[in-house]
């Protein structure tokens, strides 16, 4: 067979034998139904090669069916008319000028990876009969014209005049544009007349996928689209581009970075081969690797680098394949200490050069802003994982929504808002670090400052809220946050500014101990400790140093640490450090036993917390607190009940979280020595709600095992003992998790806790108890508080 209508019966044939419908055959081979369904009828006379192969292969056709359905394709017509033979076509008769078969789509040498999904939609898209411009956005190296092959030859078939091919990346002229496509599309003999014209008249009843690679140097060429658009009804254009065209009709889709490998619920923190394996950016790491180094693949050894490597390198494509090619003489460990020569290596060398490091890459998205943007993208280097409209603000010179709205535009920035609508932005990594490359020396001091001043002030307005009612909404903005104020205080130090270090530590102190990032905390005190400091500054870094220390259970380095920061205190008339000072060394005599030196320090703290300090309500209730857990261990748990409501009451008047459940764990005790378990239940369980809200983990930890240790000291059967046993197993993950106890001035009664866990041991079983606290092990934060305040899913608890 070879007519046009014999291919399309023999396909109906060959797909109804395999059993398939149009839109299964169309799944398989890549393609749509509607360009299935279009091929059967006979509408498509003269599909393309790569087209039947991919039936043929969809098909599962044997050699001889396989050569049938090629023959069954009718040649296409060639012009045997040479450009030479043919007459100049005239100012009135262009729509006649030579045309040759339009420039065919290159044909990818590497497998597409991790973007299936988004060529099925583009499929949707090009074909839906109201997408006529269509705009790939996105970072340079991100992809973009690689899914645009992918996508024009998915929907080729739909097109009766086919697609054409039209590179853009050497033209620099948008008048050229128009012309560049006439000669893409097969046109000729046009030159020296009114090409745009011509380019029109030739194409108005053609149906046909343009696919233009490249536009973000020729962004002032989109009114000539859209006017081209408008001429000619059945064209459709797939466009490239770093920003979009911004013209009417145009649908800009965003290409974003692959997806990365996800963290596992689980205590390892390290990423197991099958979950960094599920991710796109690292399925394109490793196939690029085994393109250069067949033996590589993921093992428990590496697949900890291999998911760095994708993060660090933001899941960009192009810094992928870069860093892959190394692989050929560097293990992904050693890599990720290399990125920054591995991202100025060159790459394959049929790439384009701006394409053949990320470098290059960056300096073309670079070149094409004006000098405005490209100073703003500068000072935006100095920011890490994302910032807010008002830290650019402080950070950039005047004049900054508009300018960050062009390196938007030109996906250089990302824009994310928040869930409640915020503006957040944020530079992928690369370039960040390209950005940062460009400050010069004074660019960089400058800009730095102002970043490291403006975090500082932020924390400092935000200490007082952690005490108060926000304090939950004003943890999460911390965390947002982190990175940067991470870089601000190791900048502060590099830039020989270690007083802005020593504030900002002590401005973030009590948002360390909540989040349990006491190790972060302690580094970064250290460090400040070790430069010159005047003795107000040093005052802060040595209480933050304590506090971190004795969070860790460190008391040799917390109490020398409260004692000198109380005696500079003394020395200077500081109130606040000989208070503070104070309070931390009894902290010290809690956690050893010396209750009586515990309650002679605490009396003194009292009474500096009432002469004045900004914070004395909240030092003066914890004060109380801390005098009643002396008071309960020495034997007083009346008096210790009546203590810690005073500073409980003090505490929930301005709404603070932390303070109200510090004293809540002292006040379970308390009811537990006077006979009163139901009240103990009830301090336990808002105990819980207020620490799973500020992610207080360590002191959750304590929560869920003080009520593990209640409920097994009430008694009851299996099930008990099971709810138990996870309870316990979920307190140590969360404990694990932070890596210190933080809470060295509880005192829970370990001998009760080691009966009841031994009582649970033994109505369990060895194997089942084990069981049961792995399971809770596994449970994520709010599992944890559903489980304790039995308002979630009870999973497997119910099991007799």
């Amino acid at each position: 067979m070879s007519s046009a209508g014999g291919f399309g019966a023999l396909l109906r044939t060959l797909r109804e034998r395999a059993g398939l419908t149009q839109e299964e055959l169309a799944e398989r081979a890549g393609l749509t139904s509607h360009a299935i369904s279009a091929l059967e009828r006979g509408v498509r006379t003269r599909p393309y090669p790569h087209t039947i192969r991919s039936l043929a292969d969809a098909l599962d056709l044997d050699d001889s069916a396989r050569a049938a359905l090629f023959a069954a394709v009718p040649p296409r017509a060639v012009s045997r008319t040479s450009p030479s033979d043919a007459a100049a076509p005239t100012r009135t008769d262009r729509s006649r000028s030579d045309t040759r078969q339009p420039q065919p789509l290159p044909t990818p040498l590497t497998a597409l990876v991790g973007r299936e999904e988004q060529v099925r939609g583009l499929t949707r898209l090009l074909t839906s009969g109201t997408a006529r411009l269509v705009t790939l956005t996105g970072l340079g190296g991100v992809g973009k014209t690689r899914l645009s092959l992918a996508a024009a030859a998915a929907v080729a078939e739909c097109f009766r005049d086919g697609v054409a091919w039209v590179p853009l990346a050497a033209v620099s002229d948008p008048d050229l544009v128009i012309p560049t496509i006439g000669r893409a599309v097969g046109l000729a003999g046009f030159e020296g007349l009114d090409a745009d014209e011509v380019v029109l008249q030739a194409l108005k009843d053609r149906q046909l996928l343009l696919v233009l690679d490249n536009l973000e140097q020729l962004l002032p060429a989109g009114t000539a689209l859209a006017r081209l658009l408008e001429a000619c009804p059945r064209l459709v254009v797939l466009g490239t581009s770093r920003a979009p065209l911004r013209v009417r009709g145009e649908h800009e889709q965003p290409v974003r970075p692959l997806a990365l490998p996800t963290s596992e619920p689980s205590t390892d923190p390290s990423p197991s081969v099958e979950a960094v394996a599920a991710s796109p950016a690292a399925s394109l790491f490793v196939a690029r690797a085994q393109g250069v180094r067949p033996e590589f693949a993921l093992t428990p050894a590496n697949a900890e680098a291999v998911a760095a490597l994708c993060t660090q390198l933001a899941g960009i494509p192009l810094a992928l394949e870069l860093a892959a090619a190394q692989v050929r003489a560097l293990e992904p460990a050693d890599l990720l200490r290399r990125l920054e020569v591995v991202l100025g290596r060159e790459g394959a060398a049929d790439l384009p050069r701006r394409q053949r490091t990320m470098t290059a890459t960056l300096d073309w998205s670079y070149d094409l802003l004006d000098p405005d943007a490209q100073l703003l993208l500068r000072q935006l280097g100095t920011f890490v994982d994302g910032f807010g409209l008002d830290s650019a603000k402080a950070v950039a010179d005047e004049g900054v929504l508009d300018r960050l709205e062009r390196l938007v535009e030109h996906s250089l920035v990302l824009y994310r808002p928040l869930p409640d609508g915020t503006p957040r932005y944020r530079l992928l990594d690369p370039v960040r670090q390209y950005a940062l490359s460009r400050l010069d020396a004074e660019e960089f001091r400058t800009t730095a400052l102002r970043h490291v001043r403006h975090f500082l002030a932020r924390a400092q307005a935000d200490l007082p809220a952690y005490r108060r009612a926000e304090a939950v909404d004003v943890l999460a903005a911390t965390a947002l946050d982190d990175g940067n104020f991470d870089a601000a205080l190791h900048r502060a130090i590099e830039l020989d500014e270690p007083e802005l270090a020593a504030r900002l530590c002590f401005a973030l102190w009590l948002y360390w101990w909540l989040r349990g990032s006491l190790i972060t905390g302690r580094r970064h005190a250290a460090r400040a400790l070790a430069c010159e400091l005047p003795e107000p500054a040093r005052v802060d870094v040595l209480l933050t140093r304590a506090s971190m220390a004795f969070a860790q259970g460190d008391l040799e380095t917390s109490g020398p640490g409260w004692r000198e920061a109380r005696q500079i205190g003394d020395r200077l008339g500081d109130l606040h450090a000989q208070a503070y000072g104070t309070a931390g060394e009894a902290l010290v005599a809690i956690a050893r036993g010396e209750l009586e030196d515990a309650e002679r320090l605490l009396t003194r703290a009292a009474e500096l917390s009432g002469l004045g300090l900004d914070d004395d309500d909240w030092l003066w209730s914890l004060v109380h607190i801390w005098l009643g857990t002396v008071r309960l261990l020495q034997g007083h748990a009346d008096e210790a009940a009546g203590l810690v409501e005073c500073g409980i009451d003090a505490a929930r008047a301005r709404g603070d979280r932390l303070v109200t459940y510090i004293g809540l764990f002292t006040a379970s005790q308390a009811a537990t020595a006077l006979d009163e378990p139901e009240q103990a239940r009830q301090h336990l369980e808002e105990g819980i709600r207020l620490s799973t809200e500020t992610r207080d983990l360590a002191n959750l930890a304590y929560f869920l095992e003080a009520l593990a240790v209640l409920e097994g000291s009430e008694g009851g059967g299996h099930g008990s003992a099971r709810r138990v046993a996870v309870l316990l197993g979920a307190g140590q993950a969360l404990r694990d998790r932070v890596g210190a106890s933080v809470y060295g001035y509880y005192k829970p009664d370990m001998a009760l806790r080691a009966k009841v866990e031994q009582q649970a041991r033994s109505l369990l079983g060895p194997v089942a108890f084990a069981e049961a606290v792995e399971e809770g092990r596994m449970l994520d934060v709010d599992d944890c508080a559903a489980l304790a305040l039995a308002t979630g899913p009870r999973l497997r608890l119910a099991r007799p």
